[in-house]
C-alpha cells in the first residue's frame, strides 16, 4: 500500500494546460505550482524550479478541491464507466459490477446499492473513495463481497459505516486514517482483514465481530486502541485479538 507524506512533502501527477497558480494547504501554507495530475485522492503539484510534490487531496483547501472537481469530470462512460446517483463511477465485467470511484464533491450519507442495471454490485474497488473527505456515512449494499485496498481511506469526517452481510474480505488498508470512525460491526461472513485496515483510526473506540475470529494482516489497528466485542459461540478468540481486549456483546457499554 502506498504510504502517503504530509503536505510540503506534495508530489504530482496526470496532464493539464501548465499553469501557475496558488495552492493552498488546510493549514493555510501557500505554494506557486503548476498542476500536474490528480489519482486516487493524490494530487501532484510542479515548483518554477522543475521539482514535483504529491500531496493528499483532503490536505488541500476546499477552493482548491472545488477547483479540481471543476475541472475534471468523472471516468469516460465510453471506457466502461459511468456515474450513478451522481456521485458513483462504476465497471460492468460480465454480470457483476466493482464500484471504482466517487465524485470528490460528494458529501453526508452515501448508499452503494446492491444492484446497477440489473446486475450485482460485487465489489468495491482499490482506492474508490479514497479522499473523498465530505462523506459522513456509508451505507454497503448486501450483494457486496469484497472492500478493496484503501478503499475508504482518508474519509476523516466518515463517522459510521454499514458493511452488507455479503462481505467476506476487507482489504489493505481499507478504512487507513478515517479518524472519526468510532465503531464498526464486521458481518459473520469475513474471514480475512488485510494489514493496516484499520490504521490510524484514531477514534475508533468499538469492533463488534458478528462471526468467527478472521485472518488478519499485520497493525490491523495501529495507532487505534478499540475493543473488540464477541458473540459467544464464536470461535476462534482470546482474552486478546491482535494485543486488543476481546469482550463479549453483551458487555459493551
Amino acid at each position: 500500500m502506498r504510504m502517503i507524506i504530509p503536505f510540503l512533502a506534495f508530489c504530482l501527477v496526470a496532464t493539464c494546460n501548465a499553469e501557475l497558480r496558488t495552492w493552498t494547504a488546510v493549514n493555510g501554507k501557500e505554494v506557486e505550482a503548476e498542476f500536474v495530475s490528480n489519482e486516487k485522492g493524490i494530487v501532484k503539484l510542479k515548483l518554477k524550479s522543475g521539482k514535483v510534490f504529491e500531496v493528499p487531496l483532503n490536505k488541500l483547501s476546499k477552493a482548491d478541491q472545488e477547483f479540481l472537481t471543476a475541472k475534471f469530470s468523472p471516468k469516460d462512460p465510453t471506457r466502461g464507466e459511468a456515474p450513478v446517483s451522481p456521485h458513483l463511477n462504476y465497471e460492468i465485467k460480465g454480470d457483476a459490477i466493482t464500484i471504482t470511484g466517487c465524485d470528490m464533491g460528494a458529501s453526508g450519507a452515501l448508499t452503494i446499492p446492491a444492484t446497477i442495471e440489473g446486475n450485482p454490485v460485487t465489489s468495491i474497488g482499490e482506492s474508490a473513495f479514497n479522499g473523498c473527505i465530505s462523506l459522513t456515512s456509508i451505507t454497503i449494499g448486501n450483494s457486496v463481497t469484497s472492500i478493496g485496498e484503501a478503499a475508504f481511506a482518508y474519509c476523516d469526517i466518515l463517522t459510521s459505516i454499514t458493511i452488507g452481510n455479503s462481505v467476506t474480505s476487507i482489504g489493505e488498508g481499507a478504512f487507513f486514517n478515517c479518524s472519526s470512525l468510532t465503531s464498526i460491526t464486521i458481518p459473520d461472513g469475513v474471514t480475512s482483514i488485510g494489514e493496516r485496515a484499520f490504521w490510524d483510526c484514531a477514534s475508533l473506540t468499538a469492533v463488534t465481530f458478528l462471526g468467527d475470529a478472521p485472518k488478519a494482516g499485520e497493525e490491523v489497528f495501529k495507532s487505534a486502541t478499540p475493543t473488540i466485542y464477541r458473540k459467544p459461540d464464536a470461535k476462534g478468540w482470546g482474552d486478546k485479538w491482535l494485543d486488543k481486549p476481546v469482550k463479549l456483546i453483551s458487555e459493551k457499554p
